[in-house]
């Protein structure tokens, strides 16, 4: 295995990401105080696009697929766009899930109309760029409205058809992300067909790829390559595939449709007896909240996949907090190494080390001539004694990044 410094992000990589996010994050601003701009109450279809650049209404033509309008002035493309939306406004729900789709029907019981800081920007957005939801001032406040008439027709959709359609789409995210968690990489053929054996509903490839296509972008749990899936997680993808490439013989861990539902739910931590126990533990002996917890314990799992060495998720672990005694040390170095014989693993296809120790004993009894090599994780010399570092702290690496974000 790699040493951690190694396997962690790029320095440099890190330092373009912050500052694209801070490109971003001042271009969102921007944008949202000229949408400000030209808002008003709660109007019309034509008169909210009306108040649209011509920017923000190719970008509404481009989402829903409107095509031979990109030479429109503004003035037509309203026009078009008018007309167009009523009629496919439907499209919005082919690829909604039950989350998405609450939000807006909260919004349609409210009359059209919701704070504007009661949604986040990738809800605002989730909305906007459909045509949907417009940004509105009403009595000196902020607010965003869904258009009168588009607000009438909305109301009588067949709910019976869109909530067949939402039920459909939740489980096939649900399955896809939870599969991905477990496995981290998967061909998009062999992922399609594992979704397909675990679904209630029957897989049209189409409606499959464009709905986890949608929640990729929107959720940001699955990273999308040109022909596989990636868990958000994956760092190293040639690595793992290199590894589950010399599996070839061995299937997939049978996850149960429970499971894949749980995992599938965005920002899950699996968490095993042994995980609990360490996080029970730390939880007794230092102050630290429930969510920082589940920091922790998603980047614990994180470090497994990584490296495989209880050496260094002790050294993070030591990183973090200040042992009060080698005998606690050594009671939390013995949870780590169980830890991490019994996580899943990318690299294994979601089994554990233990469970191939005894995938390995099978086929030794059968006398096969295909034997995986997973030796177990020992715990000889892998208690590590540092200074204490805060997480939020910059990390000793020289990256200046938070330690809690750099050597994990």
């Amino acid at each position: 295995m790699k040493n951690l410094y190694d396997i962690k992000m790029n320095h440099e990589m890190v330092r373009n990401i912050e500052q694209g996010l801070t490109h971003y994050n001042k271009y969102r601003k921007t944008r949202e105080e000229r949408l400000f701009s030209n808002a008003g109450d709660q109007c019309s279809l034509h008169e909210s696009l009306s108040r649209q650049s011509k920017t923000e209404l190719d970008h509404i033509r481009r989402t829903y697929g409107f095509s031979k309008m990109s030479a429109l002035k503004k003035a037509d493309l309203v026009d078009e766009l008018n007309k167009m939306i009523p009629a496919a406004v439907k499209l919005i729900f082919e690829t909604l899930d039950r989350n998405r789709y609450d939000m807006l029907m909260r919004i349609i019981r409210q009359n059209g109309v919701i704070e504007y800081s009661s949604l986040s920007g990738k809800e605002r957005e989730e909305y906007r760029k459909f045509g949907v939801l417009f940004h509105g001032i009403s009595e000196g406040k902020k607010i965003l409205f869904i258009p009168k008439d588009l607000l009438g027709i909305l109301r009588k959709l067949n709910k019976r058809e869109v909530e067949e359609v939402i039920e459909r789409n939740t489980e096939w995210i649900l399955l896809t992300q939870g599969l991905l968690y477990f496995i981290g990489i998967m061909e998009i053929p062999h992922l399609r067909h594992k979704v397909s054996t675990y679904s209630s509903f029957h897989m049209d490839i189409a409606s499959y790829n464009e709905t986890i296509i949608s929640a990729a972008r929107y959720y940001g749990e699955i990273h999308i390559k040109i022909f596989q899936y990636q868990h958000k997680n994956v760092r190293e993808p040639d690595r793992i595939e290199d590894e589950q490439r010399h599996l070839a013989t061995l299937g997939d861990f049978p996850f149960s449709k429970e499971q894949l539902l749980r995992a599938g739910v965005p920002n899950y931590v699996e968490k095993s007896p042994f995980m609990k126990d360490l996080l029970r533990l730390l939880q007794e002996e230092y102050i630290i909240s429930s969510r920082e917890l589940n920091e922790i314990a998603d980047q614990i799992i994180e470090l497994i996949n990584m490296t495989g060495s209880s050496k260094l998720i002790m050294k993070y672990l030591a990183r973090i907090f200040d042992f009060p005694s080698t005998d606690f040390a050594y009671l939390i170095d013995l949870l780590v190494v169980e830890l991490c014989n019994n996580t899943r693993l990318w690299v294994l296809k979601g089994f554990t080390l233990n469970e191939m120790e005894i995938q390995n004993k099978r086929l030794d009894n059968e006398s096969s001539s295909v034997r995986m090599e997973t030796p177990l994780v020992s715990m000889e010399g892998s208690i590590v004694k540092t200074d204490r570092i805060g997480r939020h702290e910059k990390c000793p690496c020289g990256s200046g990044t938070k330690s809690k974000k750099c050597c994990r």
